[in-house]
């Protein structure tokens, strides 16, 4: 992401905001920027760099006796800048997050760990007493569960419908009760918080509720039928995404008889995944092998060569 600012005497400097994880390189912290951009906002393919750290953070500025340097690579249409630091001592700041916020501006570059990544790092080290957010909080039916518990502290709850408000507040008196809906609330208006629980309404999304309110087939037009958005806004602040590898996922083939037969990929290999099929056979699904196992392989089942092939044979 990033933007042009046209200066009032008609230039234009550019403003360079990125969001990325921190990569590794044989458990060496590594900061990969790269982008064409870079050479506008002074920091050109040879550039020799000052890097200071402090607090956590690094600033990146030209200097003419800087020991790193601005590489680059060609790519159509000229060379493309790229900043690449692995070094310990230097990212040992940015080492336990998993994602940094780049602001660029000219001859200037500051790295630091973006706000989720330090909500992040912060919530696997916390310790009890957890303080305990409820939306949607009504009576307060889940924090009950929590009342009593050493563990938790119930902090605030959201309800919007004032006897439910009362209630709550009632049951929790040291807590806070935002009164208001979620949706026209900022997540900074709300107190800190490590736990989130509710109840989110389903009116909108049930069999029942779209028959009452005449939504069949158009759920999202309900009153409340996108309340899950702002729960899905202060979960994601606070959590992080992982890449499910593709190693993992369930692989399907229908061999003879047009019975199916699930196997789990495994790493490329000669061996074959085994795995126990709905039938009562076993599966064997050949990752690589010679290219006689695969013809022998297609004729027992009698698929086309060019399918993953599955052998099948009684228990």
């Amino acid at each position: 992401m990033w933007c042009i600012r046209v200066e009032r005497d008609g230039s234009s400097a550019v403003n360079f905001l990125s969001l990325q994880p921190l990569g590794r390189n044989r458990a060496v912290p590594r900061l990969w920027i790269e982008s064409q951009r870079l050479s506008r906002l002074g920091f050109p393919p040879g550039t020799p760099l000052e890097i200071r750290s402090h607090a956590g953070q690094l600033t990146l500025t030209p200097a003419i006796l800087g020991e790193n340097h601005v590489s680059s690579r060609l790519v159509p249409g000229g060379r493309r800048p790229i900043i690449d630091l692995a070094n310990q001592s230097l990212l040992s700041g940015l080492a336990d997050y998993s994602e940094v916020k780049i602001v660029a501006s000219f001859e200037r570059i500051q790295v630091s760990p973006s706000h989720r990544a330090f909500t992040i790092q912060r919530s696997r080290t916390l310790a009890p007493p957890f303080r305990v957010l409820e939306v949607f909080a009504g009576g307060g039916t889940l924090t009950a569960a929590l009342t009593g518990n050493v563990a938790f502290q119930v902090v605030a709850g959201v309800e919007i419908e004032p006897d439910f408000a009362d209630e709550w507040q009632a049951r929790h008196p040291e807590a806070t009760l935002v009164q208001a809906d979620l949706r026209a609330l900022h997540t900074a208006e709300l107190p800190a918080f490590d736990v989130l629980i509710g109840g989110i309404p389903c009116t909108c999304h049930s069999n029942l509720g779209r028959a009452k309110k005449g939504l069949a087939g158009k759920p999202e037009l309900g009153d409340t039928g996108d309340l899950f958005l702002p729960v899905v806004t202060l979960v994601s602040e606070r959590m992080s995404y992982r890449n499910v590898s593709p190693a993992r996922r369930p692989v399907r083939r229908v061999g003879h008889g047009g019975r199916h037969h699930f196997a789990r990929r495994r790493a490329p290999g000669r061996h074959a995944a085994r795995s126990q099929g709905a039938t009562g056979r076993q599966s064997f699904l050949l990752q690589r092998g010679p290219a006689s196992h695969v013809r022998r392989a297609a004729r027992a089942n009698r698929v086309h060569p060019a399918l993953a092939p599955i052998r099948r044979t009684s228990r």
